[in-house]
């Protein structure tokens, strides 16, 4: 499908301010946001009875319609949505490698590339310098270094990659003042991975909230119709699929499992994920964006707590059934839930996990009209300015048509921003800089780090 193509190509191929952060908990409820359809709203808006999906199988769906000037189409999830000026590219770095990750601290960027290496680059006096490499590395498909964190008390970092035996790895850093001067600590992670080695993740953050690393794990799955019943990302003994606290975290876990009744992870935050490529924490909440298969791309946002959370992959996609999607009869997944000690058959674990699944906030679909097509979402940071338009917004891009999306955390409206031009871009991540330099900062796959501010 076109969309694998690209997202093989993106890949393979390829703490700011806190801003009213009591207001904002107060006027939004944000995970499961829900906006009364009023005039304003449905404005330029009609429900889309019939939907027709990459396999031409029409559908009944409840998505909403927008048409827009100087903007491709909207069709998703219910928003009031505008349509901006194009954003600006006011800088660009220029690499020999695949920019995979960018992690802003402090007044440095550290942009991770493909083949190995890290780089450093210096707001204030704008130099850039070689920080990190790391030699034990395959980069066949979507492995090669993946991510970069540091922690809180400035003095420790995590990089994820896969080494040559393809597995995914964490590993542990310690530095003083210097950061080119670390010191190894020890491997914190690992799961062996299959081929087609794609949907891997290997995304990092520092999380406030747990006082330590997570790691975003794919389900490392081929796209094809096992997709839709593959029990794996719902499989709570089993890491693939997943996003997990690394150290010093116990969660409140049920067991669901699909072969062996094996131990259960007890350091999920969140599960029922095929490919959390990008996902950041803000203020006890979690974001993440997750690549879908045939219609939808979505941005999820869940509250943390001691609780894992399922995001409901593979038996949602966006806000639609897998099973409606692609008109399974007798949509089956092999997994048994157990419940209060009692091991719930398919049929009823099914139900179980179709009840406990948290909805999406804002989700979008590939074909918004008849020539137009969206291919994948690609996070993500939150916007952090008090005198800005775009404060408390989320953005996202897509990755074949380069818009930017601004999903507005208070009131849930939408915001669609045009390149300025076709931009020949594979873009891998976008962050919030929340300084003077600009307004954000993308990498892409053909090695560019653009620095851009938003109209």
């Amino acid at each position: 499908m076109k969309k694998i193509f690209f997202l093989l190509l993106f890949l393979s191929c390829c703490s700011g301010q806190q801003g009213n952060e009591e207001e904002y908990l107060n006027t939004i409820n944000i995970e499961n946001t829900e906006i009364e359809t009023n005039q304003e709203l449905t404005q330029n808006k009609e429900e889309v009875n019939f939907y027709i999906n990459e396999k031409n199988i029409p559908i009944i769906n409840d998505l909403y319609f927008n048409l827009l000037e100087n903007c491709i189409d909207f069709i998703g999830s219910l928003h009031k949505v505008d349509c901006l000026n194009s954003y600006d590219v006011i800088k660009t770095l220029q690499f020999d490698d695949a920019v995979v990750n960018i992690s802003k601290v402090k007044n440095f960027l550290y942009i991770v590339l493909k083949g190995g290496n890290i780089f450093e680059y210096n707001f204030t006096d704008q130099n850039l310098k070689k920080i990190f490499t790391v030699k034990d590395i395959q980069t066949k498909q979507e492995t090669g270094l993946l991510s970069f964190a540091i922690n809180n008390h400035y003095d420790e970092f995590v990089v994820s990659y896969v080494n040559t035996n393809f597995e995914l790895v964490v590993d542990k850093y310690k530095f003083k003042e210097n950061i080119t001067d670390h010191t190894y600590i020890n491997q914190i992670f690992s799961v062996q991975l299959s081929e087609p080695y794609i949907h891997i993740g290997g995304s990092l953050i520092w999380s406030d909230y747990y006082n330590t690393y997570l790691l975003s794990v794919g389900d490392n799955q081929e796209a094809n119709a096992f997709s839709r019943m593959n029990p794996v990302p719902l499989d709570t003994t089993n890491q693939l699929g997943k996003i997990l606290a690394l150290e010093n975290v116990i969660t409140d876990t049920p067991l669901i499992y699909s072969k062996d009744t094996n131990e259960k992870l007890t350091n999920i935050v969140v599960y029922g994920l095929r490919s959390p490529w990008q996902f950041f924490e803000y203020n006890g909440y979690l974001a993440v964006f997750d690549v879908g298969l045939s219609i939808h791309e979505e941005l999820t946002i869940s509250k943390l707590s001691n609780k894992a959370v399922s995001y409901g992959w593979p038996i949602f996609e966006g806000g639609s059934k897998a099973k409606i999607i692609d008109s399974i009869e007798n949509y089956e997944i092999e997994i048994t839930y157990v419940l209060d000690n009692s091991k719930l058959n398919f049929k009823d674990s099914l139900k179980q996990l179709e009840s406990e699944s948290l909805m999406p906030n804002f989700f979008y679909s590939h074909h918004p009209t008849e020539n137009d097509y969206r291919g994948a979402i690609i996070g993500g940071d939150i916007i952090l300015d008090n005198d800005s338009l775009y404060n408390l917004n989320i953005v996202s891009t897509d990755i074949i048509t380069n818009e930017l999306f601004l999903y507005d955390i208070e009131d849930a409206s939408l915001k669609i921003i045009p390149p300025p031009t076709t931009l020949g871009i594979t873009v891998t991540n976008i962050r919030s800089l929340n300084n003077n330099f600009s307004d954000l900062v993308i990498g892409t796959f053909e090695g560019k780090v653009l620095f851009i501010n938003l109209p």
